[in-house]
């Protein structure tokens, strides 16, 4: 209460809306917070080590069993004793042995002492121990004392009964409710109604059922679950007095005629089901629906007799049936073999549904179920039914053939087909399809019968049809079924004479055809089919007698030898397939296409000899050869390395086509075969022919190098030089290329002719062989023909860097510099070069190169400087710089700072020192620029080197070049690198070297304050003040927030005193101080100091 009023808040926080709650101190949190729950061990540890006496045989022996008498007080020593008692059972309410004792004590004492709080605790405490029979027991004896406990334990003691199915125990308890006081709920009576149920108590369930109407309560669920406890426990005259009642009453009793159908129909009571039908309709219920539930549910369990109980009763009580109840009452009667009923329910059906809208799908239902069961004259009578009623019966008649071909009745499916002749229904359709069956089986005989009744009907069948028949026919040997099915039809035929070649009977192929020439049958395709059939069963003989009767009737024979010869040439038979069209030419043919067609197809599969082989034989023939057909011969004749053959295509085709027309596929080819030596016959041949040849030259040297053949390359250079063509440049170095290879000198000048770019390229090939010897005479002769070109040199050195033949670059510089030539591109080459394969030292080596060969290399050194820098390689650095300032080349400024960056990243002092010297030297106090200070000793701070930074400062001070920006550089360099202790270092410098440190002081005191750390803050902030600065505002309020946070009272006081007199500053300051005082719950300590 105490604390509480000190920070100024009641200890009764009054109504509104919610307030935040104070940080109280700990002491005062102990305070406030309630003691732990003592557990069951603790309670009866207490009670056994209790002061009183009279506790503790309390719980050892009931106070009964004691023989003295009762003192003039032992009334108050046991109304003492029970609230003692019931007050430990508060603490423990899972203790059930000190429960039951104090009811013991209670009722010894006469019940007197028994409360509501006593009743409810007791209870609750024996319900919690599992103990439900004691729990009734307690509440029969408060009812009988007039006393009530709690309504959530009459609950409570009802749902575990309930549970524990103690039904007699819920009975007891709803007996003990206290008339008045306790509220019954829907789910107290019906659980009530359930347990009298149970037990069969039949006055006692009507009792409560008075009592549900009287009390007005909602009774959705409680005649449910009574009428489905009843038909549970099998008393149905119970159940159907239970409906009267609910009837009688007014009561909705659809749900409970719903739940009491499904279990009396999951437990087999089917009686009893059809009985409560019977009992919707006198309670004026329809029940139309429950009676088609109960009718699926009958059929999927197969109880078709039951099923047919329940429809009769559906059909007397009057209750309409749609389609669904028709067909599965349909199914039913077929299934137990019931004509007469089926066909009274589809009379029925007839009257009451009309048959103009009598579904097709029950007939069609009921077919199939007739053929399943084998009731075909079932099946028959239905059919008639549907042709007397005038209803479409095609989709039944398709089930029951579909039917009876799955149950391999295949004699009813004829008389299905008779009946649907008899009823006038169109079966052309069904016969196809029976026809197709029976083949598909390989029951011919079952296809012919099919096909005759077909045929009798009057039905035409299709091409497949007839095709399926005489198949059938030629099975079954049936050669007088199969004129019969031919019956003058071209394609019948067809298939009839492919069948007898296949079957390999010449002679009925020929009478076969003799009667289609006898018939005058047309049909276009049927030599052709013959021809191939033939074919594929390697009947060659039979084939070229095919073909004879062919010529002799006067019957086109392309399409018979197209066919022939290529599957002739798919099944390898080359040697047939050439006597085919040999024998084309005897009949008069021109057999230069398929001459042409079979020259392509043996070149695509690689049989070059064949095709070489049917070259001749065409050439023999006298047959026209076009230029795809030279050059198919010729790439064979490559192939195969006849020359002589060959050079004989190549004479035809040069008096024929031209033999210009062949330089591609030619050279193509014999490069493939490497037949190299064709590749000079036959650039010799088109030159001694006057046909230009340049471009098969410059494809023969470039294909050459690319196969490594540098003879032939040179071979063929020289060739193309004698025949007068004009080579390019990659010609030209192509062949060059191969002479330095094969170590012939004479051969590169040759080549070369005092050209600049050939001896460019000789000069860099001979470096790339490392051919030192040859490099320079190339040199000389360069000189001495005062060949130009201006890459010449450059090139050539960068090859030799490349390489990393150094001795013979510095060789190459040299004798540049001794001929007068510019080196400046070289040595830039060479320099990036290097660096950029890591040769740091060569690089260095150029360098000094340079300025022996009188160059400035000042912007080398500094372009080297830059890309070391980049690279982090701070150490090579450091000696480029030494070697620049030893060679007297002028530093820059950015040059001085990458230097002192490297020198400080090493850790060099004496480096960095001897560099800030010469940078005073060389450029001046008056010009040293900052830029070079900052970025050094902001290195030096990232690097974490104290002295070294001091010394920097240090040098600054001795030449009068310190500036501020150098040290806020350092500054923000530790603030960013996390090093604290680095920025009041730097900031005492400033103050030992003269420098104005008081921006520096306020930017490190903020910077502190917005990271948090307040006691740097307050560090800060005292050497500001020790040093004369801090006057501001924002610098007090933010130290003097620092200070609040650390709990540093002193500090506070001294922020605050250091300020007296100054009313435009203290005053806002001390109000800040109390706000800070009061965010931390500290108000009156901090009033008082202030």
């Amino acid at each position: 209460m105490l604390a509480a009023r000190r920070v100024g808040i009641s200890a009764r926080a009054l109504p509104g809306p919610r307030q935040l709650a104070p940080k109280l101190p700990p002491y005062v949190q102990s305070l406030l917070r309630p003691p732990p729950r003592p557990t069951a061990a603790d309670a009866r540890l207490r009670l056994f080590l209790a002061p009183r006496p009279d506790l503790q045989p309390l719980y050892v022996v009931p106070s009964r069993f004691f023989s003295q008498p009762r003192g003039r007080n032992a009334r108050v020593d046991a109304n003492a004793r029970v609230r003692d008692n019931l007050r430990l059972l508060q603490r423990t309410p899972d203790d059930a042995d000190l429960a039951r004792a104090i009811f013991q004590d209670i009722r010894v004492e006469g019940g007197a002492t028994l409360t509501e709080f006593a009743a409810t605790t007791i209870a609750s405490a024996l319900l919690q121990a599992g103990k439900v029979g004691e729990s009734v027991k307690v509440l029969e004896y408060a009812r009988g004392k007039r006393v009530r406990a709690l309504p959530k334990v009459y609950r409570a003691v009802i749902s575990a009964a309930s549970e524990e199915r103690q039904h007699a125990a819920v009975l007891r308890v709803w007996d003990a409710l206290p008339s008045g006081h306790y509220k019954a709920s829907p789910w107290d009576f019906a659980t009530a109604l359930v347990a009298a149920v149970r037990l069969r108590q039949r006055e006692r369930v009507f009792e409560i059922l008075d009592e549900v109407k009287a009390s007005e309560v909602k009774v959705d669920k409680i005649y449910g679950r009574v009428v489905g406890a009843a038909c549970q426990t099998k008393q149905h005259e119970l159940v159907c007095e239970i409906l009267d009642y609910m009837h009688a009453n007014g009561v909705d009793c659809t749900s409970a005629y719903v739940r009491v159908h499904r279990l009396a129909f999951k437990s087999g009571e089917y009686d009893f089901v059809l009985q409560l039908l019977r009992l919707m309709k006198t309670h004026g219920i329809d029940p139309t629906e429950e009676y088609k539930h109960q009718i699926r549910s009958l059929h999927k369990a197969g109880l078709h007799d039951r099923l047919q109980s329940v429809f009769e009763s559906m059909r007397k009580e009057g209750c309409v049936c749609d389609e669904e109840m028709y067909g599965t009452a349909v199914d039913s009667a077929i299934r137990v073999k019931n004509r007469d009923l089926a066909m009274s329910i589809l009379d029925d059906m007839q009257r009451d549904a009309g048959l103009s809208k009598t579904p097709t799908a029950i007939f069609t239902r009921a077919v199939g179920v007739a053929v399943l069961t084998n009731q075909h004259q079932l099946a028959l009578d239905v059919f008639d039914f549907m042709a007397r009623t005038d209803i479409d019966a095609s989709t039944a008649y398709v089930t029951a053939t579909r039917t009876a071909f799955k149950s391999k009745q295949y004699d009813f499916v004829f008389d299905i087909l008779q009946k649907m002749t008899e009823n006038g229904v169109d079966a052309s359709e069904l016969y196809s399809h029976v026809v197709a069956s029976f083949n598909k089986l390989e029951y011919y005989d079952q296809v012919l019968r099919a096909f005759k009744g077909m045929r009798e009907c009057g039905y035409e069948g299709g091409k497949d049809i007839v095709t399926t028949a005489v198949h059938a026919a030629n099975k079954t040997d049936r050669q007088g079924d199969v004129m019969t099915i031919c019956n003058h039809d071209g394609r019948q035929y067809t298939s009839e004479l492919v069948a007898a070649v296949r079957s390999k009977q010449k002679k009925r192929v020929f009478e076969i055809l003799d009667e289609v020439k006898a018939n005058e049958v047309e049909d276009d395709n049927m030599y052709g089919r013959a021809v191939g059939a033939s074919c594929k069963t390697e009947q060659h003989e039979l084939v070229c007698e095919l073909l004879d009767y062919m010529h002799a009737n006067g019957v086109d024979l392309t399409g018979a030898y197209v066919c022939a010869q290529r599957i002739a040439l798919k099944s390898g038979k080359y040697d047939f397939a050439l006597e085919l069209l040999r024998l084309m030419k005897t009949h008069g043919m021109d057999p230069t296409e398929d001459y042409k067609n079979q020259i392509r197809s043996l070149h695509k599969a690689g049989l070059h000899d064949r095709v070489l082989s049917v070259f001749e034989s065409m050439r023999k023939e006298g047959c026209v050869c076009d230029k795809d057909m030279y050059m198919t011969a010729i790439d064979s004749a490559i192939r195969v390395n006849n020359s002589e053959l060959l050079m004989s295509i190549l004479d035809d085709m040069k008096r024929k086509v031209g033999l210009a027309k062949t330089r591609a596929a030619v050279f193509r080819t014999a490069f493939k075969s490497k037949q190299y030596d064709f590749v000079f016959a036959i650039l010799r041949k088109m030159t001694e022919n006057g046909v230009d040849a340049s471009g098969e030259y410059s494809h023969a040297v470039m294909t050459f190098n690319e196969l490594e053949c540098y003879d032939q390359v040179l071979c063929a250079f020289k060739g193309m030089r004698e025949c007068g063509y004009e080579e390019g440049e990659g010609i030209v170095t192509t062949a060059v290329e191969a002479a330095i290879k094969l170590e012939r000198h004479d051969d590169v000048m040759a080549i070369c002719n005092h050209n600049g770019r050939q001896y460019t390229s000789a000069l860099v090939t001979a470096v790339c062989l490392k051919q030192k010897k040859r490099v320079f005479e190339i040199l000389d002769e360069v000189k001495a023909n005062e060949v130009e070109d201006d890459n010449m040199y450059e090139r050539a050195v960068g090859a030799a860097c490349i390489t990393k033949q150094h001795k013979l670059l510095c060789e190459i510089l040299d004798y540049m510099h001794a001929n007068g030539v510019d080196t400046t591109d070289a040595y830039v080459s060479a320099r990036q070069i290097a660096f950029k394969s890591g040769e740091n030292d060569f690089v260095l080596e150029l360098l000094r190169l340079m300025q022996t060969h009188g160059m400035d290399p000042t912007e080398q050194y500094k372009h080297q400087l830059m890309s070391l820098h980049k690279a982090g390689l701070h150490d090579r650095l450091q000696s480029i710089f030494e070697a620049m300032q030893k060679a007297g080349c002028v530093c820059d400024e950015g040059m001085y700072g990458t230097a002192v960056d490297s020198a400080i990243r090493v850790k060099n002092r004496e480096l960095l020192m001897s560099i800030l010297d010469d940078m005073r030297r060389n450029a001046g106090l008056s010009k040293m620029p900052s830029a070079v200070f900052r970025r050094g000793v902001g290195a030096a701070v990232w690097t974490n080197q104290p002295q070294l930074l001091f010394d920097v400062f240090d040098f600054m001070d001795h030449t009068d070049t310190a500036t501020s920006a150098v040290y806020t550089s350092g500054i923000r360099s530790a603030f960013r690198s996390k090093q604290y202790d680095f920025v009041f270092d730097i900031l005492r410098k400033m103050t030992e070297n003269g420098v104005d440190a008081s921006e520096e002081y306020s930017h490190a005191v903020m910077s502190f304050s917005k990271l948090e750390c307040y006691d740097q803050v307050l560090r800060a902030f005292e050497a500001m003040r020790g040093l004369g600065y801090g006057q501001e505002k924002v610098l007090c309020m933010t130290a003097l927030r620092a200070a609040t946070k650390l709990d540093r009272h002193d500090d506070v006081i001294a922020i605050c005193n250091g300020l007296s007199g100054k009313s435009s500053v203290t005053t806002p300051l001390h109000s800040h101080a109390l706000e800070q005082a009061h965010s931390t719950n500290k108000q009156e300590f901090w009033e008082r100091k202030i």
